[in-house]
């Protein structure tokens, strides 16, 4: 998809899912990631909440309890009430010093316009 390879934050939310789903695409889920997570980047809320959720059940990336927290919480607070439902179920399965770590990752991450939001390794 030209668009998405030209850095179009909901074509890249389309491949993602396309790999995500194998509908178009082989399914991959560490393909979906790094398209899920270029598209986050930008803002696309459906991506925040879809890479939160390879984060919560380990597909495609290594299972990341507080990543998946820190992603949900900023599609949460741009009110999408899924990603508070999710975040908030997932801030009952880390200790208190990990959703601290979480809650500061996810207000450096807002506060750089999803810029500095660790997911450095997934690049596509």
């Amino acid at each position: 998809m030209p668009q998405a390879e030209r850095g179009d934050a909901v074509a890249e939310l389309d491949i993602g899912l396309m790999h995500f789903s194998g509908n178009g695409l082989p399914k991959d889920y560490s393909e979906a990631a790094k398209w899920f997570a270029a598209s986050a980047r930008q803002g696309q809320i459906g991506a925040q909440v879809n890479l939160s959720v390879l984060y919560a059940t380990g597909n495609g990336v290594p299972q990341d309890r507080v990543r998946a927290y820190v992603w949900f919480s900023v599609a949460a607070s741009r009110n999408n009430s899924t990603a508070a439902k999710y975040r908030d179920h997932i801030a009952s399965e880390i200790t208190p010093d990990q959703l601290q770590a979480a809650q500061a990752m996810a207000g450096k991450c807002e506060a750089s316009n999803y810029n500095d939001c660790g997911e450095t390794t997934l690049t596509r």
